[in-house]
């Protein structure tokens, strides 16, 4: 069996990254696939030591900014539990649907694409290949699934040819 490959996030503050400032920005970290991707927040420190494994330490405005740093990491951790097929998907684009540079609605599904084709090919009176597009798109969406045109990649690629060789 094969383990569903999962993205994760969480706080993070990396000592080589010391803004202009002289202080050090707070990032949310995507890892997906052994990829790690930072998403910038509004959030610094001043120094290095009030950050401890996630959490703000040795400051006066601690709980407060803890508070605010959970609730945008509980705003991003509903974001990517509504992302079905991770596995699908790069770390960046996690990234890019989480900053808003991958839109949601401008993600097509196999089954959208293919859906609109097919119809087009039956205006056309084309029905024999039409049908031949329903018995493939059936094939692809019972070894992918329903997932986006976006997300193909070489995983997508050698998932989809494995799962050709079940049919043989």
């Amino acid at each position: 069996k094969t383990q569903k490959l999962m993205a994760t996030i969480h706080l993070a503050v990396l000592k080589t990254r010391q803004n202009s400032k002289g202080t050090y920005s707070i990032y949310v970290a995507v890892t997906h696939k052994r990829a790690v991707r930072y998403i910038t927040t509004e959030y610094e420190i001043d120094d290095l030591y009030q950050f401890d494994n996630g959490t703000i330490v040795c400051r006066k405005d601690a709980k407060i900014m803890n508070q605010r740093l959970q609730y945008l990491l509980s705003e991003y951790q509903k974001k990517l539990d509504s992302i079905t097929k991770q596995e699908v998907y790069t770390c960046s684009q996690i990234k890019d649907m989480f900053t808003g540079k991958m839109k949601a609605e401008s993600l097509v599904t196999i089954s959208e694409y293919m859906t609109e084709r097919i119809n087009r090919l039956r205006k056309e009176n084309r029905g024999s290949y039409a049908d031949m597009n329903v018995y493939t798109l059936s094939k692809i969406l019972s070894i992918l699934g329903d997932i986006t045109l976006q997300s193909f990649s070489s995983d997508t690629i050698a998932l989809f040819i494995k799962g050709m060789n079940n049919f043989k």
